[in-house]
């Protein structure tokens, strides 16, 4: 098995189990990988795919107000 995924198995997932909000699970990535890294394009346009499903699932309230943008 490769190291990395045997170290998300092992390490990381347990921890993200433990989660109990979106923020709570971003922590533990941060906490388990270098995150600094400059993205490549096709990683970044996944990346934001990935983010925009997340918020759909998610559905949270808007940190800004909604009509400062309208």
């Amino acid at each position: 098995m490769d190291y990395k995924l045997n170290y998300y198995k092992t390490q990381v997932e347990p921890a993200l189990k433990g989660a109990s909000t979106a923020e709570d699970m971003l922590k533990v990535l941060q906490d388990h990988y270098h995150l600094d890294e400059p993205l490549k394009m096709m990683t970044h346009l996944a990346f934001r795919q990935g983010l925009r499903s997340a918020i759909t699932l998610l559905n949270p309230e808007p940190a800004n107000r909604v009509s400062d943008f309208i």
